[in-house]
């Protein structure tokens, strides 16, 4: 789970750049199989908004099989100037 909220936070920061303030509000894991190999997670953004970020990762292990699914919402707070 670790492995998706990550992925899915550096495809935020892509869009938004790395100052952006975007935290986890609530992720949803479908465990589809085991994991017995080294892991791979891509994640997409499906909804960029201004305040809510809407994305989906999917892990898989090294031959490809789907391994778990994820669906992921971060809140984006408003940046406070001066601290």
């Amino acid at each position: 789970m670790t492995l998706a909220d990550v992925t899915c936070w550096i495809a935020i920061m892509s869009l938004f750049g790395e100052d952006d303030p975007s935290v986890t509000q609530q992720m949803t894991t479908s465990f589809l199989g085991p994991a017995r190999t080294d892991l791979v997670c891509e994640s997409t953004i499906v909804r960029p908004g201004r305040l809510i970020v809407y994305g989906t990762a999917e892990t898989t292990d090294t031959a490809g099989k789907l391994v778990s699914h994820h669906t992921l919402t971060y809140i984006r707070p408003p940046q406070r100037n001066g601290g």
